[in-house]
């Protein structure tokens, strides 16, 4: 219930957006100007991967993302937070399942701190060639390969790799 409400909240946003670059721009639809693409109403590609917003941001809070489809690439960086079309940041907080299936990526090199649970990663990696997790989260990144070993599990993430 929650993930849906999640979703929904998403669509919300992507609807006020297109309102109002409707209005703004006199009845003509713009692309939106910090992402490249819109792929569906709460889907935005940005540096080449694709995040679905889970929550809104507020004026004095970032909202929540995650990786839904990583591009094509044989390393690819999930950052710590990515800016969409409302201009607000939005941290990275999750990976949706498959979401390297298909894109040739080896290595993953995960710049948030954000993936907290199990479920945050359930299945990212099912059906990919992915087999290194790099942690790059500054002077804490050996805090956190501890943390990330426990979640990017073959039971869990759907393929083992070697988180260092």
């Amino acid at each position: 219930m929650e993930r849906l409400s999640s979703r929904l909240s998403g669509v919300v946003l992507a609807l006020i957006i297109a309102a109002a670059a409707f209005l703004i721009m006199g009845g003509a639809l713009a692309q939106p100007a910090f992402a490249e693409e819109v792929v569906e109403f709460n889907e935005y590609v940005v540096g080449g991967n694709t995040y679905i917003a889970l929550e809104l941001a507020a004026d004095d809070a970032n909202g929540r993302v995650a990786l839904t489809t990583a591009k094509k690439a044989a390393k690819v960086t999930l950052p710590a937070a990515v800016t969409l079309p409302d201009g607000k940041d939005y941290n990275v907080t999750g990976i949706g399942s498959g979401a390297f299936k298909e894109t040739g990526t080896k290595t993953v090199i995960v710049k948030t701190k954000l993936l907290t649970k199990a479920s945050d990663v359930r299945g990212s990696l099912k059906g990919s060639k992915v087999k290194t997790i790099k942690v790059s989260v500054g002077k804490e990144s050996a805090k956190y390969v501890k943390k990330y070993k426990k979640i990017f599990t073959k039971a869990n993430a759907g393929k083992k790799v070697t988180v260092k």
